[in-house]
């Protein structure tokens, strides 16, 4: 019987057709996510391309699933050789997922070009740094942690007292403690959690990399450590890209504007969401036109954000994700080209007052307080060579 055609099962070729129509949507999307992220990096050079890796890495995923289950019986045994949350995904890609993705897609770049286009940068911002957040914290998910936290009724800070608050307070200058003091905070706002990432909490405490402290007992090797990224942050020489000419990349005069109106108004801020739509279109202006002042004020913003948020008895973490945040800009600041020496040392003398901070925040016998402490006297010892 070796010229009998075997036969094939009734369903087998209809459920394979799907498959193979399901590929092709997710391949459309793909392509015109790609049309889409085109068309935005023309107007607005993205600096932050992982997000857009990992749509691609997730889009990729979605495709190798479909090709697999193309060679299933049927959908029911598809579905059937999944257990738990694998059993789930497949039913979203298979149900939901292809009826969803294109829409998504195409509506997400329609908004952020517009946006655009109209010069309304704040929208391309809070759009940009969604889906950003949405990301990341896909990325950054993890069960064991949700459940722990779910566990806990009131999460316990061990950083905080009357004492600290107000020693840290006493380091600001006078319109930034007014600022604090005067700032009006949601309990949404106060109970939101910003996590640091493995990444930035290694960066900030030099914990890996090219600057990693392997001892520190070792006051010496740390002070060398941290002069050695100082040197190298002095070392780029970056350039304001937000004051040349538009017509040479620089900023439009209606951005210039904005930025310039937002700095008027900050003195009269007096709520937490003022400040952090500030913070969002001053970051989305940093991202498309560099700019040495514009690093600095978004370094003031994160800080002010962190202090916000500690004179409240906000989110531990979230207090020290935005002090890493700002201490990252600050970093970032010496990279620019035209500073002088006074200017330089007036700049690391911040990030060390930054460590002060931190230092008086965490209790003694905590691995920040420690790392803190050595931190701002290699600050200091950095800022006085200049």
């Amino acid at each position: 019987m070796s010229g009998t055609r075997k036969k094939q099962l009734p369903g087998k070729k209809h459920a394979q057709r799907l498959d193979k129509e399901r590929v092709k949507k997710v391949i459309i999307a793909l392509l015109i996510l790609f049309i889409v992220v085109s068309i935005i990096t023309e107007f607005v050079p993205i600096v932050n391309f992982k997000s857009v890796l990992y749509w691609l890495f997730g889009a990729i995923s979605i495709i190798i699933l479909n090709i697999i289950t193309s060679n299933k019986e049927s959908a029911k045994k598809n579905e059937n050789a999944y257990e738990g949350w694998l059993k789930i995904f497949h039913k979203i890609v298979h149900e939901i997922l292809d009826r969803i993705i294109l829409l998504f897609l195409v509506s997400i770049g329609v908004v952020m070009f517009l946006g655009i286009k109209a010069g309304n940068y704040k929208i391309y911002a809070r759009t940009y740094y969604a889906v950003d957040d949405a990301i990341k914290a896909f990325v950054e998910y993890d069960p064991i942690e949700v459940k722990k936290n779910r566990d806990i009724e009131k999460k316990k800070t061990t950083y905080q007292n009357t004492e600290a608050v107000q020693s840290v307070l006493n380091n600001q200058r006078d319109e930034k403690k007014n600022l604090i003091e005067r700032v009006t905070i949601q309990k949404v706002e106060l109970e939101e959690r910003n996590k640091l990432s493995e990444n930035d909490r290694n960066e900030l405490f030099y914990l890996s990399g090219k600057y990693r402290i392997l001892n520190w007992n070792n006051q010496d090797e740390i002070n060398k450590k941290v002069l050695l990224k100082v040197h190298d942050e002095i070392g780029k020489q970056e350039e304001n890209v937000f004051d040349k000419k538009p017509k040479d990349g620089g900023a439009p005069q209606k951005l210039c504007d904005k930025i310039s109106e937002i700095s008027e108004k900050e003195n009269s801020i007096k709520t937490f969401t003022e400040k952090k739509e500030n913070l969002e279109e001053r970051e989305c202006a940093y991202s498309i036109y560099p700019k040495e002042s514009l690093a600095n004020l978004l370094a003031n913003d994160y800080q002010d954000i962190a202090l916000i948020l500690y004179y409240n008895n906000g989110d531990s973490d979230s207090i020290l994700y935005h002090y890493a945040q700002s201490i990252q800009y600050r970093h970032q600041v010496l990279g620019f080209a035209g500073l002088f020496n006074t200017g330089i040392k007036r700049k690391i003398n911040f990030i060390e007052k930054s460590y002060k901070d931190l230092e008086i925040m965490y209790a003694q016998d905590t691995e920040i307080n420690l790392y803190s402490k050595k931190l701002k006297k290699a600050y200091q010892f950095v800022a006085d060579q200049y």
